[in-house]
């Protein structure tokens, strides 16, 4: 819900993020992590199951997969906002240089 909220105050005052932030952000208003949890809810598993490092790398890597597929079949908003953050990052990069 933080995502969501961060995402709107961004966007709000126009504040362009760095790649590493728009895919932090991204990772926390896809909706994945909640419909992890309807999953486990009738499988009965038990808490060192569940908060296994395994499945949780699992869970990383599988919000992961989604969020950038996700990205890319939203070609016309997301990646034109990457593309902004990304040129963003290149003058503020270039700029630091100097």
């Amino acid at each position: 819900m933080q995502s969501v909220v961060q995402e709107a105050k961004d966007r709000t005052h126009k504040r362009i993020l760095t790649v590493d932030e728009y895919l932090e952000l991204r990772r926390g208003t896809i909706g994945i992590k909640p419909c992890f949890a309807i999953l486990e809810t009738g499988l009965n598993l038990p808490d060192e199951a569940v908060r296994h490092p395994v499945i949780n790398r699992l869970s990383t890597l599988a919000v992961e997969m989604i969020l950038l597929d996700n990205v890319s079949r939203e070609a016309t908003t997301h990646v034109a906002r990457l593309m902004v953050i990304v040129g963003h990052d290149f003058i503020q990069h270039r700029t630091s240089l100097r």
